[in-house]
């Protein structure tokens, strides 16, 4: 698309969005007032309120609005895209949400006090705003995983995830955020006895290491991916022993020292070679006793490329 286009598109998306934001802060106010009072198709703006409050709720609806315009606006709340709402999204809503209802309340209460404002808007005002704005987001984004997600689940492989700590909490929200992955988590399985019958991702965590054969089998599984990256390789090789003798595939995330980013991804996702059956635990080198040894020499290391060599370097 042409940038000129692209630039449009992105305009006309924007205003889009402000415009839809307003409708939705109006009748969150209106709403907000009519939870404070009687709803009621007899008056003005269908709400039963004392007649003092009319010209007071059409001051404030134009106030509340133009406040949290201004406010969301500064947060950039117009630009992001609702199919990859996040907690910093999250955040972001309940921060100009709380912001922009605090002036809210202080102009409202210092301008119309002596009219007799109803102090309960302002609070229900701000649990709503949180409450629509973020709903929709999110409400968008199940909406849209769903839809891929169906279209893909009968056909997706069933996986079973080794490991509920970060590194498989992460691959699973890949996943179903990943419909064209072609893999559908249905299980977890953890040594940790605390997180048994927990749930991550809507996922059971349905026991230890030991019932892998019994739970895959169970669940109909047809693939196991390993992803303990800190475990050693007597516990790796026990898996993968455990999968050969159920003939199931399985896939293993590499070792700490090859996820230096952090990130455990189903693209680092690979088959289990020798090398994750060799882990070791990291050997703690003595810093003090090194650097007595070599402190103001020029030292030549042989073997720098290896593992041990590079850390003497380092």
């Amino acid at each position: 698309m042409p940038k000129d286009l692209k630039a449009l598109a992105m305009a006309h998306r924007r205003a889009a969005l402000m415009l839809a934001h307003a409708v939705i802060f109006a009748l969150v106010h209106w709403l907000a007032f009519a939870l404070r009072f009687d709803v009621s198709a007899d008056q003005p703006f269908f709400i039963d309120m004392h007649p003092k409050y009319a010209p007071l709720f059409a001051v404030t609806l134009a106030l509340a609005t133009g406040l949290k315009m201004f406010v969301f606006a500064h947060f950039r709340l117009f630009s992001g895209w609702w199919r990859y709402v996040g907690i910093s999204d999250a955040i972001n809503i309940a921060k100009a949400s709380t912001i922009s209802s605090i002036i809210f309340a202080v102009a409202v209460f210092l301008l119309l006090s002596p009219h007799g404002y109803p102090r309960s808007i302002p609070l229900l005002d701000w649990m709503l705003t949180i409450l629509a704005v973020g709903g929709l987001r999110i409400s968008a984004r199940a909406l849209r995983e769903k839809r891929l997600w169906r279209a893909t689940a009968l056909s997706a492989k069933r996986v079973l995830i080794v490991g509920a700590g970060d590194a498989g909490e992460t691959l699973a929200r890949e996943i179903l955020s990943r419909p064209h992955l072609n893999y559908v988590p249905v299980g977890f399985l953890d040594d940790d006895p605390s997180k048994h019958g927990a749930y991550i991702h809507g996922t059971k965590v349905f026991g230890g290491t030991d019932e892998l054969t019994d739970v895959a089998a169970s669940l109909n599984v047809s693939e196991v991916l390993i992803a303990i990256p800190s475990a050693g390789g007597a516990v790796v090789k026990r898996i993968v022993e455990m999968c050969k003798k159920a003939g199931i595939e399985h896939k293993t995330l590499p070792g700490l020292e090859s996820l230096i980013d952090g990130r455990a991804t189903v693209s680092a996702l690979r088959k289990v070679t020798i090398e994750d059956l060799l882990r070791r635990e990291p050997i703690r080198l003595d810093e003090r006793a090194i650097g007595g040894l070599v402190r103001d020499k020029v030292v030549l290391v042989t073997g720098a490329g290896g593992s041990i060599g590079s850390e003497i370097c380092r």
